[in-house]
């Protein structure tokens, strides 16, 4: 019985630890990605679940039909109470472990340790003096190997930029192994062969590529981009601030390399919102 690797969309990013030098972040999935893949992989009428208090917990079994010999397999967990609705969260939770038990979204347990340094996410006092954020995160890529995470890539909403990587990204993410075998069997065609410590050297210098400009897009603009910037307020009328707000940033000189060139390409859609001016009339 094997279910599918979950799609990036239908991971959800938590914030785990927040401390003055950052976040720690956890992958997980939601009781209705469990239900539409045991509809897609079961149909409606293949799956069941049911719930069981037990020494005062609540489990979950849920039950999946083999469609081959029609045999009924079933499996069983506890669950947390959450922060909110006691009985509800408990519900939830007992469902979607039974479901990791089944195997959904069992790749999210070999995720890497997620760390988002306090550069790249707003950290503020709470009305007891705790740290925390209201930062959201999302994933924006993932490529998922035998089972495993070998991809990955954090974006922060609020901020509109990647935050972490690990891993090397891939053309077609998860695409067939067959596809890759193809792929370099027509690059092998066409190039003459290369020993296997060139192939090795090869491997090592795109990966060191990757990374570079996966570290340049998380550092902070100088002053060559800053300067224009600011020249652009006046040109183009609008305000310093509408910008620092718009990437939650208390100034230019904490923007990063990916929010500038998020900024570049759509600037006149969010100049006009502001009520700036988009083109400057001659003479002016």
């Amino acid at each position: 019985m094997n279910f599918r690797y979950l799609k990036k969309d239908e991971i959800d990013c938590r914030v785990s630890t927040c401390n003055q030098n950052g976040v720690s972040l956890l992958l997980y999935k939601d009781a209705r990605v469990d239900q539409n893949i045991l509809d897609e992989t079961f149909s409606i009428f293949g799956w069941q679940r049911s719930h069981q208090l037990i020494d005062g917990n609540l489990y979950c079994t849920v039950s999946v039909k083999n469609p081959e010999t029609g045999e009924w397999v079933s499996k069983q967990d506890v669950g947390k109470e959450s922060n909110a609705e006691k009985e509800k969260g408990q519900a939830s939770d007992s469902f979607k472990r039974a479901c990791f038990n089944l195997g959904i979204g069992r790749e999210l347990y070999t995720a890497p340790f997620i760390w988002i340094p306090k550069e790249l996410v707003t950290i503020k006092k709470d009305n007891k003096g705790k740290d925390t954020t209201s930062d959201k995160f999302s994933v924006r890529s993932i490529t998922i190997e035998g089972g495993k995470i070998v991809q990955l890539e954090i974006q922060n909403d609020t901020r509109k930029c990647v935050v972490y990587t690990y891993g090397t990204k891939k053309k077609n993410g998860n695409a067939p192994a067959q596809n890759e075998q193809a792929n370099a069997q027509s690059q092998q065609k066409q190039a003459p062969a290369k020993t296997p410590e060139e192939i090795e050297a090869e491997k090592v210098r795109i990966q060191k590529e990757k990374e570079e400009a996966a570290k340049k897009e998380l550092k902070t603009i100088d002053n060559d981009k800053i300067i224009p910037l600011r020249k652009m307020f006046v040109a183009y009328k609008f305000e310093e601030a509408n910008l620092l707000a718009y990437y939650h940033i208390e100034k230019l000189e904490q923007m990063t390399n990916s929010q500038y060139a998020d900024f570049g390409k759509k600037w006149k859609i969010l100049v006009k919102q502001w009520g700036g001016i988009t083109e400057i009339q001659k003479g002016a």
